[in-house]
């Protein structure tokens, strides 16, 4: 039995017959470049008079190239096997966001399953907590 050699091409036409989306930008940094970025978000929680947060800070794209757009998933933990789940959607070195939650997390978390393909991410929180990195 023969086999084909896959190639990115038909990659984003199969990509694009399901999802009903472009994905051009996604082949063009991930296929196309060789870019291996790195991502670290700086935060400070911010707590509000009804009793929820705002979680406002940056993420940095290291080795990104200028105009590197990348969704970035997040998991902020409350405690009691509580959670909520976001998305930063970084474009360039830097993007600065802000989340609103309902209460203050315990624990924010950038590419917890990591999905993405970095070659470091870090998470630094304002303040005397200690700062998270992984790989």
């Amino acid at each position: 039995m023969a086999h084909d050699h896959a190639h990115s091409d038909g990659y984003v036409r199969l990509a694009q017959k399901y999802n009903l989306k472009n994905l051009d930008w996604f082949f063009s940094q991930w296929v196309h470049q060789s870019y291996l970025p790195s991502y670290r978000i700086e935060y400070r929680l911010e707590d509000q008079p009804d009793g929820s947060a705002i979680v406002r800070g940056t993420v940095y794209q290291e080795n990104a190239g200028e105009n590197r757009f990348m969704p970035l998933p997040l998991l902020f933990r409350f405690g009691n096997d509580q959670a909520a789940r976001g998305a930063i959607y970084a474009f360039g070195p830097e993007t600065s966001f802000q989340v609103r939650l309902p209460r203050r997390p315990e624990k924010v978390e950038l590419d917890p399953e990591e999905w993405i393909l970095p070659e470091k991410t870090d998470v630094h929180k304002s303040g005397n907590n200690p700062i998270v990195s992984r790989r």
